[in-house]
C-alpha cells in the first residue's frame, strides 16, 4: 500500500507493462477518444466512500485524510467482480461510475503485475470503452507509456 502522503503515479514501465498485458487493441481503442482532461480521475471524495459502502466496504479502513490517491490506494484486487457488478447493474451515477472504473483498471493492473489475466478482463474493457467518453481520461492515462523520463 502506498504511504498516505504519496502521490501514486504510474512509472512508464509500469503502465508500459499493463498495456503490454492488455494488448494493443484496448490502446487503439482508447486513442479513438477525442477528448482528455490533464488529470484522470477530478470526481468528489465522496463518490469514492459511496461506491465502498455500496460494496459493504468500511471506508473508514481504507480512507484517511492525507490519501492524495484513493481512487487508487481504496481498492482491492479479490473485490474486482464486486466493483464490475457495481458497474454493469447501472446503480450509479457518474462520479461513482468513474471511481469504479479506478478501482477496475487498478485492480488489472495489479494482477497483470504478477502475470495474471483476470477472467472478466474481455468484459471490463468492453463496458469501459462501451461508456464511451466518460472514462476516456481515465483509459488514456492507462495506456500512455509515451513519456521519455523513464522515471514517470
Amino acid at each position: 500500500m502506498t504511504p498516505p502522503n504519496m502521490r501514486l503515479e504510474r512509472p512508464r514501465h509500469e503502465r508500459a507493462c499493463f498495456v503490454s498485458c492488455v494488448g494493443e487493441q484496448l490502446k487503439r481503442r482508447v486513442r479513438r477518444t477525442k477528448t482528455r482532461s490533464p488529470v484522470p480521475f477530478n470526481e468528489p471524495y465522496n463518490a469514492i466512500v459511496r461506491v465502498l459502502l455500496k460494496i459493504g466496504a468500511n471506508p473508514g479502513e481504507r480512507l484517511d485524510s492525507f490519501d492524495q490517491d484513493p481512487e487508487y490506494t481504496a481498492c482491492r484486487v479479490e473485490e474486482l467482480p464486486a466493483y464490475f457488478d457495481l458497474y454493469v447493474r447501472g446503480v450509479t451515477d457518474p462520479s461513482e461510475r468513474a471511481v469504479l472504473c479506478c478501482f477496475l483498471m487498478q485492480g488489472l493492473n495489479d494482477l497483470c503485475a504478477q502475470g495474471i489475466i483476470h477472467p472478466l478482463q474481455p468484459a471490463i474493457f468492453d463496458a469501459l470503452l462501451d461508456a464511451g467518453e466518460i472514462h476516456a481520461s481515465e483509459l488514456a492515462y492507462w495506456t500512455d507509456t509515451s513519456d521519455p523520463d523513464s522515471e514517470n
